[in-house]
């Protein structure tokens, strides 16, 4: 869908000189005399560009860009619209009200209409970009995917010439049980193979967790490799020490190496090819459909020969390979904060828009608070640079303490202001070595010494803002973790990207980096053993 998106960017390009005719006043476009309103432009550039802040004004190429993006957008929608209405295949109601319940029912009662309101999107314009993409999806189904078939030919040279991405390592699928002392361990251990169900175990054993792992054996720690090498199928090994207390693995299969024989495959290899042809097909409709449209441009949105030279350049730099380097808007840089602990709330309070990690800031000061039940509220100032990362460690303290001398070092502050803090967190950033991003909030200031013996983690992922989690201990993962020398499981997941399970080794006095790289659902290379969706 690259190139899909990309085209998109690409439209309003291709309009340039497209009809002569005056737009009346409020009109930014037509599309076979079909008018597209300015306020249609500036509602949807509200609701999928949430960056504005208090006071400051974006520079005028920069709107002209972004508004010249998002109407190439409204007008590939109302192409879609147009030929689902020609096929006698219009969006209903009834659609469009389905399409919402799906959504809606991932929010508890009420909450979706809180979330509207917080983020001040008008429901009836995000209620219009949802029939947009019902229509899309429409459009796919009904229209590009009957016309697309699969020959088994393609399947067959498809299959052999990826047959390397059919082979599934062996595997082992165990349960790790895990509790504060070795007794409790066994017993539990002993109470799931009598009952056969973890929920009833944690009923009656609530200090003790279990987690169900399916794991490749060439990824296996060492000491689970031993512990499983020679167990018998459903038995339990001895508890043995882990961080924070004991564990205990429960043998529940071993799944040797394989590679799947075509007709196995097949129905992958279908999927992966249909969607690159479904993905091309539409390539295909959206150039014919624009060389054959009459489509107008207002004259403010029509790019310059500076905007074509720069959009060549985007073309050339984003799509050489499948790593797309963040390109910042001019005058821009991000912000990422790590609060601990991590679940607390972070907001900006000079600005209107709700805080992500790597919310895109104008360059300037901004008011971070950071609270949570239990802990003091923290407030400070930051500034954010143009072109950088600025990246916060927050440690809150609980109700009651005092901060000491020199506590706040972690962030690299003083009472100078906060516009020395950010230098110097910039100037930090920018001595590390190139291609280690700091990702989940990392800070970009030296943090202190880890305690003799003891090792640190930091997993760098990509994309940014995963879960991670170290399987075989109890403490929750953060970065910086330190831990006892020795091997790790983490796991790291990503909404729409497939997981991916990996063993560390931690050293001691001494940190450990690792980089962890998700695929996208669908994409090749897959999860940790699992089939690609896409080549």
């Amino acid at each position: 869908m690259k190139k899909i998106l990309f085209l998109a960017l690409a439209l309003v390009i291709g309009l340039c000189g497209c009809g002569t005719e005056v737009l009346e006043e409020g009109v930014v476009a037509k599309v076979n005399g079909r008018p597209i309103y300015l306020n249609q432009l500036e509602a949807k550039y509200d609701l999928v560009h949430l960056g504005w802040t208090g006071g400051i004004t974006p520079s005028v190429a920069r709107l002209k860009r972004e508004y010249g993006q998002i109407l190439s957008e409204l007008i590939i929608q109302e192409l879609v619209f147009q030929v689902l209405e020609e096929k006698r295949m219009p969006v209903t109601e009834e659609e469009v009200d389905e399409a919402e319940a799906l959504i809606r029912a991932d929010y508890p009662e009420g909450v979706f209409e809180e979330l509207l309101i917080e983020e001040y999107i008008d429901y009836g314009v995000w209620r219009q970009q949802l029939r947009a993409f019902v229509a899309q999806q429409k459009f796919m189904r009904e229209i590009l995917r009957p016309r697309i078939r699969v020959e088994s030919e393609e399947a067959d040279e498809y299959y052999r010439q990826h047959l390397d991405e059919f082979f599934l390592p062996a595997r082992v699928h165990f349960l790790l049980i895990m509790g504060p002392d070795e007794d409790m361990v066994a017993e539990a251990a002993l109470l799931y193979r009598a009952v056969g169900d973890v929920d009833k175990v944690h009923e009656q054993m609530d200090q003790v967790s279990f987690q169900d792992l399916n794991m490749r054996r060439d990824r296996l720690p060492e000491s689970w490799n031993n512990a499983l090498l020679h167990l018998p199928m459903g038995d339990v090994s001895s508890p043995t020490p882990s961080q924070g207390g004991f564990e205990a693995l429960l043998l529940l299969e071993r799944i040797p190496e394989q590679t799947l024989d075509p007709p196995q495959a097949y129905p992958i290899v279908e999927a992966i090819l249909m969607e690159q042809k479904i993905d091309q097909a539409f390539i295909d409709w959206l150039e014919q459909e624009i060389e054959d449209s009459e489509i107008l441009v207002s004259a403010h949105l029509r790019p310059t020969e500076e905007d074509l030279q720069e959009l060549a350049e985007i073309e050339q730099e984003s799509f050489t390979d499948d790593t797309l380097v963040y390109d910042y808007g001019e005058g821009m840089g991000r912000l990422f904060v790590n609060p601990e602990p991590q679940n607390a709330t972070i907001k900006i309070m000079n600005i209107r828009p709700r805080f992500v990690q790597g919310i895109e800031l104008e360059e300037g000061e901004y008011i971070i608070s950071v609270e949570l039940e239990g802990y003091t509220r923290w407030e400070e100032s930051t500034y954010v640079y143009a072109g950088q990362d600025t990246i916060l460690d927050v440690p809150l303290d609980t109700d009651g303490d005092q901060p000491g001398d020199g506590d706040d070092a972690e962030m690299g502050e003083d009472q100078d202001g906060a516009a020395d803090a950010a230098a110097e967190a910039a100037e930090s950033e920018a001595e590390e070595p190139e291609g280690e991003a700091n990702y989940e909030g990392e800070s970009a200031t030296a943090p202190e010494e880890a305690e003799p013996g003891m090792g640190r983690l930091y997993v760098d992922t990509t994309p940014e803002e995963c879960q991670i989690r170290v399987l075989n201990i109890a403490p929750r993962f953060h970065q910086g973790i330190e831990l006892v020398p020795g091997e790790y499981v983490v796991d790291v997941q990503h909404d729409g990207y497939a997981t991916q399970v990996v063993t560390v080794t931690v050293d001691g006095d001494g940190d450990t980096r690792v980089e962890v790289v998700l695929e996208a659902e669908g994409q090749e290379g897959g999860g940790e053993g699992e089939l690609p969706a896409t080549p």
